[in-house]
């Protein structure tokens, strides 16, 4: 995974629309992943990892189809856990923004699941 420095990870966040801002930010967000971790069993570390993922999904640096593979990885968990984990953040926290991500994920509006087989050029 890449490391951004503060300055490159504000200069992302202030160019995202205002949605995604309240929604990275927002009390809600952090509970609803704390409570997904929990279901899933996975401890405080890993549970902060799942919380950096899906911010980074956020902020536009990780794209949604990297998703799954990097839950695998960080969380240390099989793929068919991530794709669970993953499929709850989608359905509770990524539904709401979906069109915002779209945007700044340059993602066509008829990709419509989180894992698409396709480039992303347009």
């Amino acid at each position: 995974m890449k490391n951004f420095t503060e300055e490159q990870i504000a200069q992302m966040y202030d160019n995202l629309p205002e949605d995604l801002k309240d929604a990275i930010f927002g009390l809600e967000m952090n509970e609803i992943v704390e409570k997904i971790g929990r279901e899933n069993q996975l401890n405080i570390e890993q549970i902060g990892d799942l919380a950096n993922e899906t911010g980074m999904v956020m902020l536009g640096v990780t794209h949604p189809n990297d998703f799954i593979g990097n839950l695998t990885e960080r969380l240390e968990v099989d793929k068919e856990k991530a794709r669970a984990i993953a499929g709850e953040i989608n359905e509770q926290i990524f539904k709401k923004v979906r069109e915002s991500l779209r945007k700044i994920h340059n993602m066509r509006d008829e990709e419509k699941e989180q894992e698409v087989s396709e480039s992303r050029h347009s």
